[in-house]
């Protein structure tokens, strides 16, 4: 706005003091979090950010600070972008892949490399970009006039599974990055090193960190922005960090938070609470809404159970912990189902709904684990499977109840992660996708002949279908982008999310072979990030798991001089 304007010329011409005010999201959309954060270009001219428009779509835009004038930057479903030094150019994901645009909004994006989900990038002085491919990956550097990405850091611990959020310090040879692993505590930032597996641990936080030419580096704890000393020399804090604000949006399965420093002191950041609160509603065929499930909360996985009585979910608390919930739809109560004090989450009901299969981050014996649980929730559930891989995703289970379809992330293997069926009898894990890529959650056709699955091995997400339980030959049914495969419970429909963000639905024949039709477009939602964001019943409704709307369209908070008052 022109009074925003006028502020910031008068900030930049007169004495240092912290001024500060708020900017509203375009006309028409929200600011949208948790895998996008407010980036301020390094000059402090300009701040690039995601805003999300009434379809559903994700578009980058670019806002100048001194007319307060934005435009569109990216036409495509764009995510957390980053700066060139020089402040001409954003970097992005899209697609399944890293780019690259003039900042002004001239050209075409430019392919950098694959990045499957990316979590974060920077860029050096001397060319350099240093991203997260996915959020089970370490980091890579590749040019940014793109090549091939190198690795540039190491897994370290058994429980340590992702690398993301990476910033480069002064030097260019030197970054910041978090390094998440199991536990309560998960989150650590660190110093890396360039050509080196050499690290350092700064501090413990789940939280991205970023270092200011005030000597300072931010991070969050909890939901407060601090800034704390840092010797870029020795690689140490020092002293005790300063709040700048609260609460800062978070978000603790993305671990990123909601804000950004210039070179010359403006702090940009968006208030809210941890998480991302959302809502189950239910919509029809052609996207209508026809009602809600439940109080609103920090949502993820919602899964309807054979009978259609029961809806199971996960909830997260502050610390970034859940547990799975139960609804009653007949009598409109909520009960919680787990207790664990770390990640209980995917739960999937067995074909007769009596017990529940679900993965449950068991911290004290660093395992991840198959747990089956009566349903009712009195008596204690049973270890199927044990894992020390950083993470394991159940997503089914056959229709006579011995096997359960699960994926597992194998960082320290040389793939992403790989689908397993589990017989409950035999009580082993047998592999059907294995792949250098990141294949994800596998769901069986209602005569469980067929698998359907997600993966990135084309470079971005698609959704195949193969023969259970032996992949013999395989049909892809999206075409342009997809993930999230569902069944309608008769298995002549699969169901999928496109990029943009859209249910799409592929009829199927199914005889000795399956031949699918071209996918066709059912509605636009919007699906909160984080695990599966919607279910199908048995009638053909769809429960969504979407974002409450007025939790994603709260101002970004612009401060002039923020440092002006710490103590030096």
């Amino acid at each position: 706005t022109l009074s925003f304007a006028v502020l910031w010329d008068r900030a930049r011409s007169q004495p240092r003091r912290r001024t500060q005010t708020e900017i509203l999201p375009p006309p028409g959309t929200e600011f949208y979090f948790p895998l996008t954060s407010p980036v301020i270009s390094p000059d402090g001219e300009m701040i690039a950010f995601s805003a999300r428009g009434a379809d559903g779509k994700t578009q980058l835009w670019v806002r100048r600070l001194d007319t307060g004038a934005a435009h569109i930057l990216t036409i495509d479903s764009s995510f957390a972008p980053f700066w060139s030094p020089d402040g001409r150019t954003v970097a992005y994901f899209a697609g399944g892949k890293l780019k690259r645009i003039d900042a002004l909004g001239g050209g075409s994006p430019e392919v950098i490399c694959d990045a499957p989900a990316g979590r974060g990038g920077t860029w050096s002085a001397e060319g350099k970009i240093l991203f997260a491919p996915s959020d089970r990956d370490v980091l890579y550097l590749v040019p940014a006039s793109g090549g091939t990405p190198v690795r540039a850091t190491e897994l370290q611990g058994s429980g340590e599974y992702s690398h993301r959020w990476p910033w480069f310090l002064p030097d260019g040879r030197h970054f910041l990055y978090l390094a998440e692993g199991m536990g309560t505590a998960r989150g650590h930032i660190y110093v890396g090193t360039i050509g080196s597996n050499v690290r350092k641990q700064v501090v413990a936080a789940n939280s991205p960190a970023l270092y200011s030419a005030t000597g300072h580096i931010l991070y969050c704890r909890d939901q407060t922005l601090v800034a704390q000393p840092f010797d870029v020399r020795k690689f140490e804090l020092s002293g005790d960090p300063v709040p700048l604000a609260n609460p800062i949006r978070t978000h603790s399965a993305a671990a990123s938070a909601a804000f950004t420093a210039s070179r010359n002191g403006i702090l940009v950041y968006q208030e809210g609470a941890s998480g991302v609160a959302s809502q189950l509603s239910w919509f029809d065929r052609s996207g209508k809404q026809i009602g809600t499930l439940g109080a609103p909360a920090d949502i993820q996985r919602p899964s309807i159970s054979h009978d259609g009585r029961y809806v199971a979910f996960d909830v997260f608390d502050n610390q970034g912990n859940s547990d799975v919930w139960i609804y009653d739809l007949a009598r409109q109560t909520q009960t919680r189902f787990t207790f664990d004090p770390g990640l209980d989450t995917n739960a999937i009901w067995s074909p007769d709904d009596r017990f529940i299969v679900y993965h449950s981050e068991q911290v004290e014996r660093a395992t991840h684990e198959i747990i089956l649980k009566p349903a009712g929730g009195i008596v204690a559930g049973q270890t199927l499977f044990k894992s020390d891989a950083p993470f394991i995703g159940v997503t089914d289970m056959s229709a006579d109840g011995r096997t359960i379809i699960f994926h597992e992330a194998q960082p320290h293997s040389g793939t992403l992660s790989d689908i397993f069926a589990f017989s409950i009898t035999d009580r082993r894990a047998t592999p059907i996708i294995q792949s250098p890529f990141s294949d994800l959650t596998g769901r069986l056709s209602p005569d469980g002949r067929w698998l359907a699955y997600g993966s990135n091995e084309s470079g971005r997400n698609e959704i195949y279908v193969v023969p259970f339980p032996t992949p013999t030959s395989r049909i892809q049914i999206s075409s342009s982008g997809g993930s999230q495969p569902r069944w309608s419970r008769d298995g002549h429909e699969l169901y999928y999310s496109s990029p943009d963000n859209r249910i799409m639905a592929a009829a199927l024949k199914i005889g000795q072979t399956l031949e699918a039709a071209v996918p066709q477009p059912l509605f636009n939602y919007r699906p909160k990030i984080g695990g599966w964001a919607y279910d199908v019943s048995r009638d053909g409704r769809f429960l969504v798991n979407q974002p409450i709307h007025e939790d994603v369209i709260a101002p970004f908070t612009v401060v002039l001089n923020w440092d002006a008052d710490l103590k030096k």
